[in-house]
């Protein structure tokens, strides 16, 4: 069996139906799951290594929540945050931060 025909291992992110992400202590994207990915419409190396206001139509609200929640310790909750995607689209969706 050649090198690319190996079974791959799926991670629990990788069977999600919802999307996640993991950022950084600076905020910045460091992993994406497909399902985000496929909900924003782009491919999962766009987004590593980005802000998190890279992806909010309202930057300022998604990046102090996800502040609080580091500095807290705590889940922060988002309702009809607008998400930018790949698509020109905007995606809009409740989103959970912890």
């Amino acid at each position: 069996m050649a090198e690319t025909d190996a079974p791959r291992t799926l991670s629990v992110d990788d069977l999600q139906m919802t999307g996640v992400a993991r950022v950084t202590a600076d905020l910045h994207i460091a992993s994406l799951n497909p399902a985000l990915a496929e909900l924003l419409a782009v491919g999962m190396k766009r987004w590593i290594g980005a802000s998190l206001t890279a992806l909010d139509d309202q930057p300022p609200r998604l990046q102090l929540a996800a502040q609080r929640a580091l500095d807290e310790h705590r889940s922060v909750l988002l309702w009809q945050v607008g998400l930018t995607t790949g698509s020109e689209r905007e995606l809009i969706c409740d989103l959970a931060l912890s």
